[in-house]
């Protein structure tokens, strides 16, 4: 991983743990478009893409950012 991707992304870890918050909140949604997209009702942001940037977190306070 680069300086970069350092500063921008968080670890597997954290990931998975993040997911793991989101995937048991009712407030996480299955996409109507591409049903294996879920994403969070509270803020419309995309759970994948969401769950991976350190500088993210759940406004429900159920994580918080890296």
């Amino acid at each position: 991983m680069n300086l970069l991707q350092e500063k921008m992304f968080t670890d597997k870890e954290t990931v998975a743990k993040r997911l793991a918050v989101c995937g048991s909140c009712p407030r996480k949604k299955l996409s109507r478009i591409v049903k294996v997209w879920s994403y969070c009702a509270e803020c419309h942001c995309p759970l994948k893409a969401k769950t991976v940037l350190k500088r993210e977190s759940c406004p429900l306070g159920k994580w918080n950012f890296v």
